[in-house]
């Protein structure tokens, strides 16, 4: 290995995060190139990253970080960020100066979870049904939480490409009858049907209403947390049926998505509700809905899908690009602040 290959890409340790519209998740990498534990909270927590770092992620940390690498629910313009679906911006410029930091790099969060993926641990992920994985062919990462995520990790040469995108926002349509009422009653509230608007927190309480509505049932002001804990412990036929539904029209999604990147690598599930679900995920509707894609079901089963277990994949991700940076075809212009 060269000594360019080794050299880390910023000075360690360094401060790592994952920062979405909901939660956040902060780490280090040490002066080995270790992870440190991770700390967690919700974004509402604090007003703004500066007063998360300073009374809850700095103290936490052993040592002091002398660079940050943030990957982020956001889009990077100038310099500043604001989270998509959460309140803070976040500023390098203010964080180089606030806290002494020599060097900050933003990323996308799904950019990073899609590096995470040729590395995850074996314990990491949970097989949902067969296929079989090419190493070397595009890998796909999609994530439902606070908004609906996705990205492809591509080989090109001897590095991988992630590719981060705006997937969630791409229309996204009826097939069967009853999928039709229910995007009717979710066009009366709402301006568009995309994929984000079904295949989030937001979309599992519309397709709760929209099914309580199909019944002629009142629906219960539930928010999606609730809808999930009663359709796991069977105590609530509706949202039994919201999380049924969910599964299908998410494997329906990432099939189109696998179909777009031929992803032969496999298609990973993450994100903040999937994993509250594995078993609805590996023995529900999901793989039937990825596979079905006449006239190319063939070749949908040969794609292996996973559910990705670990609490922070991101981070992971991260790591191994500070590590790595060599292994990875990443264009930091405009992300890169000293």
């Amino acid at each position: 290995m060269s000594e360019h290959d080794r050299k880390p890409l910023v000075p360690l340790p360094a401060l790592i995060a994952d920062i979405g519209g909901t939660n956040a998740r902060f780490a280090t990498v040490d002066s080995n190139g270790a992870l440190s534990e991770t700390v967690a909270f919700p974004v509402a927590d604090h007003t703004d990253l500066g007063q998360a770092l300073t009374g809850r992620v700095m103290p936490a940390l052993f040592g002091r970080p002398q660079s940050a690498v943030l990957a982020l629910a956001a889009t990077i313009q100038g310099d500043r960020a604001e989270l998509t679906n959460g309140p803070w911006t976040i500023e390098p410029k203010q964080l180089i100066d606030h806290f002494g930091l020599s060097e900050v790099v933003l990323l996308n969060d799904f950019e990073a979870l899609a590096m995470a993926l040729p590395n995850l641990p074996e314990d990491a992920t949970l097989p949902i049904g067969g296929g079989r994985r090419v190493a070397s062919e595009p890998k796909l990462v999609i994530g439902a939480g606070t908004g609906l995520g996705a990205a492809a990790l591509v080989r090109s040469g001897t590095q991988w490409l992630p590719l981060p995108s705006e997937g969630g926002h791409v229309e996204f349509g009826p097939v069967t009858s009853g999928d039709a009422a229910i995007w009717e009653h979710i066009r009366r509230s709402d301006e568009r049907s995309s994929a984000e608007a079904i295949l989030s927190g937001a979309g599992i309480e519309r397709l709760y209403r929209a099914l309580a509505d199909g019944a002629g049932l009142a629906a219960e002001p539930l928010v999606s947390a609730d809808i999930v804990t009663r359709g796991i412990a069977a105590h609530d036929t509706t949202a039994g049926d919201t999380l049924g539904l969910f599964t299908a029209y998410l494997g329906r999604y990432a099939g189109d998505l696998a179909l777009i990147y031929l992803a032969r690598g496999g298609v990973y599930v993450a994100g903040g509700i999937a994993p509250r679900m594995s078993e609805i995920f590996t023995k529900g509707p999901f793989r039937e809905a990825f596979v079905d894609k006449p006239p190319f079901q063939a070749l949908m089963t040969s794609i292996p899908t996973w559910l990705i277990t670990h609490p922070a994949p991101a981070l992971l991700g991260l790591t191994d690009f500070i590590n790595r940076p060599s292994g990875y075809a990443i264009d930091l212009t405009g992300r890169h602040w000293q």
